[in-house]
């Protein structure tokens, strides 16, 4: 693999790199409220319902209480895993290409910026998001296998994902200047 490195008469635009914690935010936030639904109407529930009845408000409040801290465990291991990935894909645009790297800098892919004819962007909160270049949704058998295992689109191989970036208007105003 190569190493990225500019070229002669090119300039370096901007670059940024992926922050899978934005997209595990938005996939595992179920979990989060999940928990407090669990801890805080469950537990409520049973008080004030079983009141006469002790030993059921004891079983059923220890089944909401350990179910809530197992969806509260869940949603921070995959916020923890998610950091440990924080830059693993960086991003270089320049002024004639994109360049997506390892976070050794070895080239993974770069695509001319004169080729991308789309984009588009899926937004995860207030900032942030995935950029789409050249969307295209793989038809093929070997996908449509694939799409059952997963909730996501599975894209064809000219698809380029600019995944879980912060600061999305400014690297979307870089794309929109292509226009």
């Amino acid at each position: 693999m190569a190493e990225f490195k500019l070229n002669l008469r090119e300039k370096l635009v901007d670059s940024f790199q992926s922050k899978p914690i934005y997209l595990a935010k938005r996939d595992y936030q179920i979990y989060l409220v999940l928990s407090l639904i669990l801890f805080l109407g469950g537990g409520f529930f049973t008080y004030s319902y079983f009141k006469f009845q002790e030993a059921m408000y004891i079983v059923l409040t220890l089944i909401f209480t350990l179910s809530g801290i197992g969806g509260l465990l869940f949603y921070f291991f995959k916020l923890f895993s998610a950091i440990k990935l924080s830059g693993v894909k960086k991003y270089y645009l320049t002024d004639t290409r994109l360049v997506i790297t390892n976070q050794d800098d070895h080239i993974i892919r770069e695509i001319l910026l004169n080729r991308i004819k789309r984009v588009d962007v899926e937004k995860y909160g207030f900032n942030t998001g995935t950029i789409i270049l050249n969307k295209r949704i793989d038809q093929s058998r070997k996908a449509q296998l694939k799409q059952r295992k997963t909730l996501r689109p599975v894209y064809s191989p000219e698809t380029v994902l600019i995944e879980s970036i912060g600061n999305l208007k400014r690297v979307t105003s870089y794309f929109d200047m292509l226009k």
